[in-house]
């Protein structure tokens, strides 16, 4: 990817003060912004669902135990 940017730049140089190895992202970066779109997304359905079933954290809570003890005892 970087060397295609390099190419890019130097054929047509249409930026020659531009450093295109900014434009590649870091190792890792990708995953990590992806992880926050993941839990962005996945906290607002939560919500969202909440308030549209109108479940308190109680009954969550409730539901949660009542299904850790039926996966225990199978």
């Amino acid at each position: 990817m970087s060397n295609f940017l390099r190419g890019m730049g130097s054929v047509f140089n249409l930026f020659p003060d531009t450093d295109y190895m900014a434009m590649v992202p870091d190792e890792g970066e990708m995953l990590q912004r992806a992880r926050a779109d993941v839990v962005r997304s996945m906290k607002s359905t939560y919500l969202r669902t909440k308030l549209d079933y109108g479940v308190d954290d109680a009954t969550l809570k409730t539901l949660q135990r009542a299904n850790k003890a039926k996966i225990q005892k199978a």
